[in-house]
C-alpha cells in the first residue's frame, strides 16, 4: 500500500470517528458538567454512536502510528488537515452545518497545500 494511500485512509477514519462522536453528543443533547458530573459521564458512554466513535478513534491510532512510522512528521501533519476538508463536507452533509466562503477559502488552501507536497 503506498504511503499516501494509507495516510488518506487514517485521515478518513479518524474524520469517521468524530462524526460518529458529534452524532452521538447531538443525540444527548450536550454534556453539561454542572450538577450531576458522574450521570452526564455516564450518558455520555450509554451512547451507540460515542461508544462506536471511540472505538474507531482506537483504529485511527493504529493507523497513525503506522503513517508516522512510514513518513515524515511534517507530511502526516499537513495530510492530517484533510480531515477539515472532509468534517466540512461531512457536517454540511449530515448536520447541516454552514459553509462560509472563509470556510470554503480555507478547505481549498488545504487541498492545494497537500497537492504541492504530493508533487
Amino acid at each position: 500500500m503506498s504511503n499516501y494511500l494509507l495516510l488518506f485512509i487514517t485521515v478518513f477514519v479518524a474524520s469517521c470517528a468524530q462524526l460518529l462522536l458529534k452524532k452521538g453528543i447531538v443525540d444527548v443533547g450536550g454534556i453539561y458538567l454542572t450538577g450531576d458530573i458522574i450521570n452526564e459521564i455516564l450518558k455520555i458512554f450509554k451512547t451507540p454512536y460515542i461508544i462506536l466513535g471511540i472505538f474507531i478513534y482506537g483504529i485511527a491510532m493504529i493507523l497513525t502510528l503506522l503513517s508516522l512510522s512510514r513518513v515524515e512528521l511534517g507530511v502526516f501533519a499537513l495530510f492530517t488537515s484533510l480531515s477539515y476538508v472532509i468534517i466540512l463536507a461531512a457536517s454540511y452533509i449530515f448536520f447541516n452545518e454552514a459553509i462560509t466562503i472563509h470556510k470554503a477559502l480555507g478547505a481549498i488552501l488545504i487541498i492545494a497545500g497537500v497537492y504541492i507536497i504530493l508533487n
